[in-house]
């Protein structure tokens, strides 16, 4: 079972403040039968991959985790890198369960870089000790609005007309800042946002 995930946090208010009133609006819309489902804004993150850590593993997929990226560093530097958000999409995912989210695509800055870095990250914590790489899952970046997997309620059609409205819309650029290592199951910071192994600076 996945325990953690690799992740771009997105700070800029604009955007933040755009996701949030999409997803006032989605409540409006359907007050009752997604509300378990939603991650609220101060979880907003851009996903990279997920993988499993096994606990008395942590502190080693943590410091194979600073030392990948810190290789990057100089990069991201030298070549700034800021994510587009547009466009509301929506896919079913494994369990009968679906998935509504935000796609993400680098607007400036070279767009190898982020493939570069996974893959690098990849690599090197597959072959950490008591770490699994969640293959399962497709590695793409996007934002989520709404994941069925999320809450007690089980899985359920996302209508079109809860998101049909949005499809078309930009909801700001997010620079690149740094790379987290987030804790699916720990308790979350004060402010909401996931428990972080790790973070690396980029900037």
């Amino acid at each position: 079972m996945p325990t953690h995930f690799v992740a771009f946090q997105i700070t800029n208010e604009g955007v933040l403040n755009e996701l949030g009133l999409v997803l006032e609006a989605f409540k409006l819309e359907s007050p009752n039968n997604f509300a378990d489902s939603v991650v609220s804004p101060n979880k907003s993150h851009v996903s990279l991959f997920v993988l499993s850590v096994d606990p008395h593993c942590e502190q080693a997929a943590a410091e194979v985790f600073r030392s990948v990226v810190s290789r990057h560093r100089h990069e991201f530097r030298a070549r700034p890198v800021e994510l587009s958000l547009q466009r509301v999409k929506h896919m079913s995912i494994s369990g009968g369960h679906q998935l509504l989210y935000v796609d993400v695509e680098p607007s400036s800055g070279p767009k190898s870089l982020i493939p570069s870095l996974v893959h690098d990250l990849k690599q090197a914590l597959s072959q950490v000790e008591g770490v699994t790489l969640d293959v399962n899952r497709s590695s793409f970046l996007h934002t989520t609005l709404i994941n069925t997997k999320i809450g007690g309620l089980g899985p359920r059609k996302i209508p079109e007309s809860l998101y049909d409205d949005f499809t078309d819309r930009s909801f700001g650029v997010q620079k690149v800042e740094s790379v987290q290592l987030l804790a699916m199951r720990k308790e979350a910071r004060r402010d909401g946002y996931y428990y972080c192994e790790s973070e690396v600076r980029l900037n």
